[in-house]
């Protein structure tokens, strides 16, 4: 949120890092990273009490939210596929 706030270089990065993973990955896969909103979308509040609220997409967070969701698929492929394994017939 610091780097965000700040509205300098490391905002843009992030900014290019969001649009390029987000035009990189699959309809399937963006459909299950955006059930969660909340995982890569940033409120950075305005310096002062009257400032409006922002809201922005941060790339490294969005990262993080691929990441999580096709860690954590792989596992559960991983262990469907072992108990599959385990029940065949001899």
């Amino acid at each position: 949120m610091v780097y965000q706030a700040a509205n300098d270089r490391r905002t843009q990065n992030s900014a290019m890092l969001y649009q390029c993973l987000r035009k990189s990955i699959t309809s399937k896969l963006h459909a299950k990273v955006s059930v969660n909103p909340a995982c890569y979308y940033l409120t950075i509040p305005g310096p002062t009490p009257q400032d409006p609220v922002t809201r922005c997409r941060d790339g490294i967070c969005f990262l993080k939210a691929i990441i999580d969701e096709t860690y954590t698929n792989t596992l559960n492929n991983a262990a469907v596929a072992r108990s599959n394994l385990a029940t065949l017939a001899q």
